[in-house]
């Protein structure tokens, strides 16, 4: 996405409110929180058929918004490129902690497997899960959902099925 293409339709509120529209939606199905919150609120404001300065400054700060989580995003996966982070057959995870999954929590999380696998987001799986687990379990395989590392969050996933189940 381009910083420029939400600053070059400023002028144009229906163009702006269809591309905040669009790209939030993607953002969203990625779960990228920050960026589809911030797209989400452009979208909102764009839509309003106010003409005045002061809706002028919020649209305006609405677009910086906009732009701070996409460098953010985008800082983000820089950093983890640097660090040489990519997707494994053998997952790490922080030690084991004292838990156990339901059968339910179980079924969840196999299902999260098989949908992840399938390059899908398996949103109310992680929602299940991420009540369920400590912070230290679940972190790693949203880290790997934020930055698109489907394989990746569903090893993890995997990983702490066997260590569960020993």
């Amino acid at each position: 996405m381009s910083l420029n293409l939400f600053q070059s339709v400023a002028s144009k509120p229906d163009e702006l409110a269809k591309n905040a529209h669009r790209i939030c939606g993607i953002a969203g199905n990625l779960a990228l929180l920050d960026l589809h919150k911030s797209l989400s609120r452009l979208e909102e404001l764009a839509a309003q058929s106010t003409n005045t300065p002061s809706h002028a400054a919020l649209l305006e700060n609405a677009i910086s918004t906009v732009q701070k989580a996409w460098q953010a995003l985008h800082a983000a996966y820089g950093q983890n490129q640097a660090r040489g982070v990519k997707s494994t057959n053998e997952p790490t995870l922080a030690q084991e902690a004292p838990y156990s999954l339901s059968q339910a929590l179980r079924n969840s999380a196999q299902t999260a497997i098989r949908t992840l696998r399938k390059r899908q987001l398996p949103k109310h799986e992680l929602e299940s899960l991420t009540s369920a687990l400590p912070a230290s379990a679940i972190t790693p395989i949203l880290n790997a959902v934020e930055y698109f590392d489907l394989e990746q969050a569903a090893n993890l996933i995997d990983t702490l099925l066997k260590k569960e189940s020993r």
